[in-house]
């Protein structure tokens, strides 16, 4: 497991489903909090909470993934693949915190 990296265990977004398109995503809505609202009420999606979903170096070690999901900010990641070593920087520094 320490050789292998987060792109290793990652869905494609080719294969994940979605209402629109995945460029637009902006965060997560969780069920149960949709059970809450009442279609009679037609609350807006800007009245409930939605999670960020963070987003993580495709070189990330899985170790260092699962200590991210540890500190409960998320149950999931995006991988992002960064074309330069300024940015995978940026992303190495902003995971830790």
């Amino acid at each position: 497991m320490t050789l292998t990296k987060a792109n290793d265990a990652m869905t494609p977004i080719s294969k994940i489903f979605s209402l629109d398109s995945p460029e637009n995503i902006v965060g997560l809505i969780l069920v149960k909090n949709l059970i809450k609202c009442s279609p009679e009420n037609e609350t807006p999606i800007r009245d409930l909470t939605i999670r960020k979903i963070p987003r993580v170096n495709d070189q990330l070690p899985p170790y260092d993934l699962l200590n991210l999901f540890q500190k409960g900010h998320s149950d999931m990641a995006a991988v992002v693949k960064y074309k330069d070593n300024a940015n995978k920087m940026n992303a190495e520094n902003t995971r830790t915190e």
